[in-house]
């Protein structure tokens, strides 16, 4: 309570901390009380989640620039299957794709999974259960919850919800097909199958692959740790058991190289695929380019090019002048050797033998010749020019010289004969050379459309090749550096962060609450709510009489130093401070009044008059 005057006429505050400490003061028991019930509650919330796992992978993307930067990226880019360097953000929703995801789903059936209920909380046994379930001939979308207890080594017990949505049961054997309203199961006990799984409830949960696969895609981390240049990229999975986590981000790992090495090899095939058809198209596009040469060749009797063509010709040109130089020469000697004949009637000498000539039979009638001639000059100098020998003798040497004139005249003949073809060939050589360059112009366009068409078909069978070699030799896009790791302890949930949420939010609660009701409550309890009303001066305040005052019944204060005593004493204190002329001789006269009986008037009226006995004053 404020006794001092100075608080007369205060603004009243719209809202005081004086409630908050009259809460806390008042309500701290029942506050402890909440804070214990919302631990409790939230413990028992902790309790009932499932454990989450946290696991980690990092991976090296490979950079497709720098790999393929040989003649088989070159072959690529020329068909418009150039593959570019990795794009980390590309690569991201790759690796958190659906239908990537879904492939690790079906390839470790994470669509079926077994839960125990140990205490109050459902486990994941994932690889530790001990029996295996499929669903044959089920549809894939269709969504399953079972519990099944194995009874023995050979029987097992599900239990399911019917059309009715009424609990049903099926007992079947182990390894045996079992047939159930919505379709077929099997059951298989696995390796860690043992006599303490016996009548123990195992939850059996069956989604479709996509929901599977979508629900663990939320749980998927895909973030790049260090710098932005580098092409590291980091996996996070939080799951419900430790070893599900790892196996799924390295299977996803796998399917993601899987998948990017059928990328390439289709890649590969498109090209090799490219690559024949274009060989096809060009062999034959050559073929034809080669028929075209060669019959403009044979028609116009070119050889392999032109140059070659026409230096055959210029070769055989030269070959028939010289034949034809050697050719009158042997007629200038067939000439003086007529010459000769014709003078051997008036004297008779001997003829030459090397005149060149190339006559054998002409060269061997010579030689009979000159024999018959010494023959001749030996009997004519012994036997003179009557004897009969010698006259035989002569007449065989005119016989002689008219055969070997008639046979020099024959081959003078075949000489010229010979000369004029060698001429006329001449002709005709040197008109084909003529004709052969005109033919140039038409050819060389057939001689480039064949060379860059060979020089294309060469270049697609190296590079089929080439692409056969990369086929082969496809990598993955990423490197592991590290496999899922992690701790095996679970991240999830805190349970003593639950506990001090759960008691804090007890408390809030509990506050909120008790400030609520003060904030609605319409009566007046203390002076803070009537300065919130008035703006009338409070003088006074007291405090509530107990129990046993109030039992008592009476009028007057029997203890002058109590606090409801002080508290009349202030008040008679302020009151003669507050009314002007309090203290004169004419008196004070003071109303006391209430809106309804037994509020306190009489009470306050003769403590209030005592209070001022006590100063002497009549009252």
């Amino acid at each position: 309570m404020n006794s001092e005057p100075q608080s007369f006429g205060e603004e009243p505050d719209g809202f005081s901390l004086d409630i908050l400490v009259e809460i806390l003061r008042r309500r701290w028991p029942w506050l402890l009380l909440c804070a214990c019930l919302g631990a409790t509650v939230a413990f028992y919330v902790a309790a009932q989640q499932g454990y989450s796992y946290s696991k980690t992978a990092r991976i090296l993307l490979r950079d497709n620039k720098q790999k393929d930067s040989g003649p088989g990226a070159e072959t690529l880019a020329l068909m418009g299957l150039d593959q570019q360097g990795v794009n980390i953000a590309n690569e991201s929703y790759v690796v958190k794709s659906t239908e990537l995801m879904s492939r690790v789903v079906r390839k470790l059936k994470l669509n079926i999974s077994i839960w125990r209920l140990q205490d109050i909380r459902q486990i994941d046994l994932y690889d530790q259960a001990p029996v295996s379930v499929e669903f044959p001939e089920i549809d894939e979308r269709r969504a399953i919850v079972l519990t099944l207890t194995p009874l023995d080594d050979k029987r097992y017990l599900l239990a399911y919800e019917d059309s009715n949505k009424q609990q049903a049961f099926y007992e079947g054997n182990f390894g045996v097909v079992g047939s159930l309203p919505f379709g077929s199961v099997v059951v298989r006990p696995s390796a860690s199958f043992s006599q303490d799984c016996f009548n123990q409830d195992y939850m059996v949960r069956r989604v479709s692959v996509r929901s599977a696969a979508e629900a663990l895609l939320q749980a998927l981390t895909v973030t790049r740790p260090d710098d932005r240049e580098s092409s590291l990229i980091e996996l996070g999975l939080v799951s419900s058991n430790p070893r599900k986590a790892a196996d799924i981000l390295n299977q996803l790992i796998h399917e993601y190289n899987l998948q990017s090495i059928e990328e390439k090899r289709i890649a590969s095939r498109k090209a090799e695929e490219f690559i024949v058809d274009r060989l096809g198209v060009l062999g034959g596009e050559l073929g034809s380019v080669d028929k075209r040469i060669f019959d403009f060749r044979k028609n116009k009797e070119l050889l392999v090019d032109l140059s070659s063509t026409f230096n055959a010709n210029f070769v055989q040109i030269q070959e028939l002048d010289k034949e034809a130089f050697e050719i009158n020469t042997q007629i200038k000697q067939v000439d003086s050797l007529k010459d000769m004949l014709a003078s051997q009637k008036s004297s008779r000498r001997m003829l030459p033998v090397n005149l060149g000539i190339d006559d054998p039979s002409i060269a061997r009638q010579i030689e009979q010749y000159n024999e018959a001639f010494l023959k001749y000059q030996q009997l004519g100098e012994s036997a003179g020019s009557q004897n009969p020998l010698v006259t035989a003798l002569v007449n065989n040497m005119d016989s002689m010289l008219a055969t070997l004139k008639r046979s020099i005249d024959n081959y003078r003949n075949s000489l010229s004969l010979r000369l004029g073809e060698i001429s006329k060939n001449k002709e005709g050589m040197e008109r084909k050379m003529v004709s052969n360059a005109s033919s140039e112009e038409a050819l060389i366009p057939m001689l480039r459309e064949q060379k860059v068409k060979e020089e294309l078909y060469i270049m697609l069978l190296g590079k089929r090749e080439e692409n056969a070699l990369s086929l082969a030799t496809t990598e993955p896009s990423a490197r592991v550096l590290e496999a899922a790791f992690g701790s095996d302890l679970p991240i999830a949930p805190k349970t003593q962060l639950f506990v001090l949420g759960g008691a804090a939010g007890g408390i809030g609660v509990a506050f909120l609450i008790f400030l609520g009701v003060a904030m609605l409550n319409s009566k007046i309890n203390n002076r803070q709510d009537l300065q919130g009303l008035t703006s009338i001066p409070v003088v006074g305040e007291f405090p509530e009489l107990s129990r046993q005052e109030t039992k008592s019944g009476a009028l007057f204060i029997p203890d002058g130093r109590s606090m409801m005593a002080e508290c009349f004493h202030i008040l008679r204190n302020n009151l003669e401070r507050l009314v002007p002329g309090g203290g004169n001789s004419q008196g004070l006269v003071l109303l006391v009044t209430s809106t309804m009986p037994g509020e306190g008037k009489t009470f306050t009226s003769a403590n209030l008059a005592q209070a001022f006995a006590a100063t002497g004053k009549k009252t």
